[in-house]
This record gives C-alpha cells, sequence and structure tokens, in this order.
C-alpha cells in the first residue's frame, strides 16, 4: 500500500472523491497513507470548485481551501519546473510529476490520461506509481476493509445527523467516475446493514 500519495486537481475537485480519499486518511489516523499537496494543485482544484459553483461566496470558498488543506497531511513547496519531464506530453501535467519526485511521494492519484494512458515501460521508470481514483480506493479496501466500512459508518451518522439518512453512496462513487470501488460500497453497506 502507497504511504505517500499526491492527488491530482481533478480528485480533489469533486467532493464525493476528496471526502473519500481524506476521510479514510483521517479515519485511519494517517496510518494508512498520508495525504500532500502542492499550492499549484491546491490552486487548480479552487478554479475547478468556483467554476462548478459560480454561486459560492468568498468566504465559502475559503472554507472549502482551509479545509483542505488542513486536512492534508504536508504541502511540497520545493520542486523544480520539470520541463524536462518529456514522458508527460501535457505541460500541465508537469508540475505534478516534479511536485511527486521531489516530495518522495509513492503515488500520484489522477483522472489524467496523460498520467493514466503511459506505457507500462514509461511507468517503470518513474519513481512512484500511477493510480486512477478507483483503482486507489480499490487498493485501500483490499488493504483495510475495516478501514472502508469506519469511513462509510462516519458518512452515514455524519449525513443522518443532517437528516439526509438515505444517501446513494454508490451512485455517487458511479458518478464520480469510481463504478468499481462503487460496487465495493454495495457491498460494505449491506455488511453494515447486517451488523445493525
Amino acid at each position: 500500500m502507497p504511504t505517500r500519495v499526491l492527488p491530482d486537481a481533478n480528485v480533489l475537485h469533486a467532493r464525493t472523491l476528496r471526502d473519500w480519499l481524506l476521510l479514510l486518511k483521517d479515519t485511519g489516523n494517517a496510518s494508512m497513507f498520508r495525504v500532500f499537496y502542492t499550492e499549484d494543485i491546491l490552486a487548480e482544484t479552487i478554479q475547478s470548485i468556483r467554476r462548478r459553483n459560480p454561486g459560492l461566496t468568498g468566504t465559502e470558498i475559503t472554507k472549502i481551501r482551509d479545509a483542505i488543506a488542513g486536512t492534508m497531511d504536508g504541502r511540497i513547496d520545493d520542486y523544480p519546473s520539470a520541463q524536462d519531464a518529456v514522458v508527460l506530453t501535457d505541460p500541465f501535467d508537469r508540475h505534478i510529476h516534479a511536485a511527486a519526485v521531489a516530495g518522495s511521494m509513492d503515488c500520484v492519484v489522477s483522472f489524467d490520461r496523460g498520467f493514466t494512458d503511459l506505457p507500462t515501460a514509461v511507468r517503470d521508470t518513474l519513481d512512484y506509481e500511477i493510480y486512477t481514483p478507483d483503482e486507489f480506493l480499490l487498493l485501500v479496501d483490499d488493504s483495510s476493509p475495516s478501514l472502508i466500512r469506519a469511513t462509510l459508518r462516519r458518512q452515514i451518522h455524519h449525513f443522518s445527523s443532517l437528516g439526509r439518512a438515505h444517501l446513494d453512496f454508490a451512485g455517487a462513487l458511479r458518478k464520480s467516475d469510481c463504478p468499481a470501488f462503487a460496487e465495493r460500497i454495495t457491498e460494505r453497506c449491506r455488511e453494515i446493514a447486517l451488523d445493525q
């Protein structure tokens, strides 16, 4: 199980994936993995959230930004421009590669095809592994199903306290392009229901 994780902005901007990633980290007290960020990644995340929610106030945006940064385990500040990272064809992905290398990350979690479509021969030369969010969440479930159940219970309790007890966690994951993990969550929901 990778222990130092760098999520791309395309993972953090979606509330469902951001919640799962950071709640898993928090519920496990960072014993399974730790999550890091850069200001570049956080700026892209906030820009994407703003585009999808133009009606948010400055205070709401600031709270989201501070909550994300405050939940992370650390920020990577010192990394090169990575213009020589020719393995990535998109120059706007190169800062993630540079930060992953400089921060000694075990993995990058991204939807970006510039990462996910790299040939195996190229991936094998990298100092870190690349996972889609679906692959990463499955890896966590394979390593610690009890952590997944505890995090799911935490979410159920949170939303129940808000009067929203019947949420479709699996459906939200499917909409977030995590179909395999959605199936696992369906199983975990059944297990939790049997425990009650």
